[in-house]
Protein backbone atom coordinates (compact mmCIF):
# COMPACT_ATOMS: atom_id res chain seq x y z
CA UNK A 1 0.00 0.00 0.00
CA UNK A 2 1.52 3.40 -0.75
CA UNK A 3 0.39 6.44 0.97
CA UNK A 4 -2.90 7.54 0.78
CA UNK A 5 -4.13 10.87 -0.46
CA UNK A 6 -7.25 11.10 1.75
CA UNK A 7 -8.27 10.57 4.48
CA UNK A 8 -11.77 11.07 5.69
CA UNK A 9 -12.70 11.41 9.66
CA UNK A 10 -16.75 10.62 10.77
CA UNK A 11 -17.80 11.46 13.71
CA UNK A 12 -21.41 11.34 14.42
CA UNK A 13 -22.73 13.72 17.67
CA UNK A 14 -25.75 13.11 19.63
CA UNK A 15 -26.36 15.92 22.58
CA UNK A 16 -22.54 15.91 23.19
CA UNK A 17 -21.54 19.59 23.32
CA UNK A 18 -19.46 18.89 26.31
CA UNK A 19 -17.22 16.53 24.79
CA UNK A 20 -17.40 17.06 20.88
CA UNK A 21 -14.02 18.96 21.63
CA UNK A 22 -11.73 17.12 23.24
CA UNK A 23 -12.65 14.31 21.06
CA UNK A 24 -11.71 17.12 17.83
CA UNK A 25 -8.63 17.87 19.90
CA UNK A 26 -7.59 14.51 19.85
CA UNK A 27 -8.75 13.31 15.99
CA UNK A 28 -6.71 16.71 14.99
CA UNK A 29 -3.54 15.56 16.58
CA UNK A 30 -3.75 12.55 14.86
CA UNK A 31 -4.14 14.37 11.66
CA UNK A 32 -1.75 16.49 11.97
CA UNK A 33 0.62 13.65 13.08
CA UNK A 34 -0.04 11.87 9.68
CA UNK A 35 0.76 14.89 8.09
CA UNK A 36 4.13 15.61 9.46
CA UNK A 37 4.65 11.75 9.09
CA UNK A 38 3.76 11.94 5.51
CA UNK A 39 1.21 9.67 5.87
CA UNK A 40 -1.48 11.63 3.83
CA UNK A 41 -1.83 14.68 1.42
CA UNK A 42 -5.45 15.51 2.65
CA UNK A 43 -7.38 15.31 5.41
CA UNK A 44 -11.38 16.48 5.88
CA UNK A 45 -12.74 15.82 9.29
CA UNK A 46 -17.01 15.85 9.77
CA UNK A 47 -19.23 16.21 12.28
CA UNK A 48 -22.50 15.13 12.30
CA UNK A 49 -24.79 16.87 14.54
CA UNK A 50 -27.69 14.32 14.74
CA UNK A 51 -30.67 15.47 16.18
CA UNK A 52 -28.92 17.67 19.18
CA UNK A 53 -30.83 19.30 21.58
CA UNK A 54 -27.79 21.22 22.93
CA UNK A 55 -25.15 23.26 21.16
CA UNK A 56 -23.09 20.12 19.91
CA UNK A 57 -22.90 21.56 16.37
CA UNK A 58 -21.82 24.79 17.29
CA UNK A 59 -19.27 23.24 20.06
CA UNK A 60 -18.25 21.24 17.00
CA UNK A 61 -17.66 24.39 14.60
CA UNK A 62 -15.99 26.48 17.64
CA UNK A 63 -13.05 23.51 17.81
CA UNK A 64 -12.55 22.75 14.20
CA UNK A 65 -12.21 26.50 13.25
CA UNK A 66 -8.52 27.68 11.82
CA UNK A 67 -7.88 24.20 11.14
CA UNK A 68 -6.94 24.76 7.48
CA UNK A 69 -10.51 24.22 6.34
CA UNK A 70 -10.28 20.59 6.98
CA UNK A 71 -13.08 20.29 9.29
CA UNK A 72 -17.13 19.86 8.20
CA UNK A 73 -19.88 20.41 10.56
CA UNK A 74 -23.59 18.86 9.35
CA UNK A 75 -26.87 19.28 10.86
CA UNK A 76 -28.83 15.95 10.44
CA UNK A 77 -32.57 15.92 11.78
CA UNK A 78 -33.56 13.29 9.21
CA UNK A 79 -31.43 10.16 9.90
CA UNK A 80 -33.02 7.11 11.46
CA UNK A 81 -30.00 5.26 12.29
CA UNK A 82 -26.20 5.36 13.07
CA UNK A 83 -25.84 4.16 10.09
CA UNK A 84 -27.20 6.76 7.76
CA UNK A 85 -25.54 9.42 10.25
CA UNK A 86 -22.51 8.09 9.53
CA UNK A 87 -23.07 7.79 5.79
CA UNK A 88 -23.44 11.47 6.16
CA UNK A 89 -20.41 12.58 7.70
CA UNK A 90 -18.26 10.25 5.08
CA UNK A 91 -20.53 12.01 2.20
CA UNK A 92 -20.02 14.95 3.46
CA UNK A 93 -16.56 14.83 3.99
CA UNK A 94 -16.07 13.49 0.16
CA UNK A 95 -17.93 16.26 -1.15
CA UNK A 96 -15.71 18.82 0.35
CA UNK A 97 -12.30 17.05 -0.66
CA UNK A 98 -10.35 16.79 -3.53
CA UNK A 99 -10.58 12.84 -2.72
CA UNK A 100 -11.20 9.76 -4.97
CA UNK A 101 -12.41 6.57 -3.26
CA UNK A 102 -9.98 4.59 -4.45
CA UNK A 103 -6.86 6.56 -2.61
CA UNK A 104 -9.50 7.74 0.44
CA UNK A 105 -9.22 6.11 4.04
CA UNK A 106 -12.47 6.61 5.70
CA UNK A 107 -11.81 6.67 9.84
CA UNK A 108 -14.73 6.68 11.99
CA UNK A 109 -14.93 7.40 15.86
CA UNK A 110 -17.54 8.78 18.15
CA UNK A 111 -18.07 12.16 19.65
CA UNK A 112 -17.22 10.95 23.04
CA UNK A 113 -13.98 8.80 22.15
CA UNK A 114 -10.80 10.03 22.23
CA UNK A 115 -8.44 9.11 19.69
CA UNK A 116 -4.34 8.53 20.44
CA UNK A 117 -1.95 10.88 18.05
CA UNK A 118 -0.76 8.10 16.16
CA UNK A 119 -3.97 6.38 15.20
CA UNK A 120 -4.23 7.25 11.47
CA UNK A 121 -0.45 6.27 11.36
CA UNK A 122 -0.95 3.11 13.05
CA UNK A 123 -4.10 2.13 11.46
CA UNK A 124 -2.26 3.00 7.80
CA UNK A 125 1.00 1.05 9.13
CA UNK A 126 -1.25 -2.20 10.21
CA UNK A 127 -3.23 -2.04 6.49
CA UNK A 128 0.97 -1.60 4.85
CA UNK A 129 2.27 -4.69 7.08
CA UNK A 130 -0.74 -6.77 6.65
CA UNK A 131 -1.35 -5.80 2.97
CA UNK A 132 -5.47 -5.32 4.09
CA UNK A 133 -7.79 -3.60 2.18
CA UNK A 134 -9.63 -2.71 5.36
CA UNK A 135 -8.73 -2.30 9.31
CA UNK A 136 -10.87 -1.68 12.58
CA UNK A 137 -9.91 -0.82 15.95
CA UNK A 138 -10.98 -0.43 19.58
CA UNK A 139 -10.57 2.36 21.63
CA UNK A 140 -9.91 1.37 25.96
CA UNK A 141 -13.18 2.93 27.33
CA UNK A 142 -12.28 4.58 30.54
CA UNK A 143 -15.82 5.87 31.37
CA UNK A 144 -19.09 3.40 30.03
CA UNK A 145 -21.71 2.99 32.42
CA UNK A 146 -22.35 -0.84 31.41
CA UNK A 147 -23.53 -3.97 33.32
CA UNK A 148 -20.48 -5.69 34.47
CA UNK A 149 -20.57 -8.45 32.08
CA UNK A 150 -21.09 -6.29 29.29
CA UNK A 151 -17.46 -4.45 30.32
CA UNK A 152 -15.73 -8.00 31.15
CA UNK A 153 -16.76 -9.13 27.52
CA UNK A 154 -15.17 -5.87 25.87
CA UNK A 155 -12.01 -6.33 27.94
CA UNK A 156 -11.70 -9.76 26.66
CA UNK A 157 -12.10 -8.41 23.24
CA UNK A 158 -9.61 -5.39 23.64
CA UNK A 159 -6.62 -7.81 25.56
CA UNK A 160 -7.64 -10.77 22.33
CA UNK A 161 -7.04 -8.04 19.82
CA UNK A 162 -10.55 -9.07 18.18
Amino acid sequence: MTSPACVVVAIPAHDEEEVIGACLATVLAAVRHARAEGEIAEARVAVVAHACADGTGSAARAALQGEDAIGIVVWDDASRTIADVRRGAVAAAMAEAACHAADTWVFNTDADSLVPPDWITGMLGTVRREGALAAAGMVEVWDWEAPEAARAEYARMVAAGI
